[in-house]
């Protein structure tokens, strides 16, 4: 598997060949990522009319589902795959379809995660605020880098080249290759290969 261009800001996601989502180690089906997402974004909304300053939490909350929105991306073959899919899959929740304005802001921001911790431990009330003003005040560091949304040509299915055959000639070559490079003396190479 490759990283896919539109993560390679992230260290989580990589590019899917067997259609689940792949995020660190771990594998989620895309219904089980999108709950996720789901939880996080119902648990803000309550969060904020609930409670003052959560900052630190609702700030984790954006950087991860930032990650599995990337992770749910890079399991289709193209961005436009998965925005298809988005559009037209019946059983996923309203709340998610609704909400991509703000899952780009927040693939923004875990791609920028270091940034928006560091703003948000610095200022917690930060982090009450939605995920607009966090990456509008994150794009103010000059470390900022925005990440390239978009995948036009399928990723092809990684072939595992064949194992290289060895041969007295190529391993000559490859050693006398080694020998020139690091300034070897050859005679004493030819000694060390015929003692026994």
């Amino acid at each position: 598997m490759t990283k896919s261009n539109t993560a390679r800001k992230v260290d989580a996601p990589i590019v899917s060949v067997d259609g689940l989502v792949h995020i660190g180690k771990a594998t989620f089906s895309r219904t089980d990522a999108v709950n996720v997402i789901v939880d996080n974004l119902n648990a803000m909304s309550q969060d904020q009319e609930t409670i003052g300053n959560m900052g630190q939490t609702n700030i984790d909350r954006i950087i991860t589902n930032g990650k599995y929105d990337l992770a749910i991306e890079a399991s289709f073959d193209t961005t436009a795959n998965y925005k298809k899919w988005k559009r037209q899959a019946k059983d996923l929740p309203q709340i998610y379809v609704l909400a991509n304005q703000r899952l780009s802001e927040m693939r923004n921001i875990a791609a920028n995660a270091k940034i928006a911790k560091r703003l948000v431990k610095d200022n917690p009330e930060l982090g009450n605020f939605g995920s607009q003003k966090i990456l509008n005040t994150c794009k103010k560091d000059d470390a900022f880098k925005s990440i390239n949304a978009k995948r036009k040509s399928p990723i092809k299915k990684a072939t595992p080249k064949a194992a290289k055959k060895f041969t007295e000639v190529s391993i000559a070559k490859a050693t006398l290759a080694l020998v020139k490079e690091h300034k070897l003396d050859i005679q004493k190479l030819i000694e060390l290969l015929t003692t026994k």
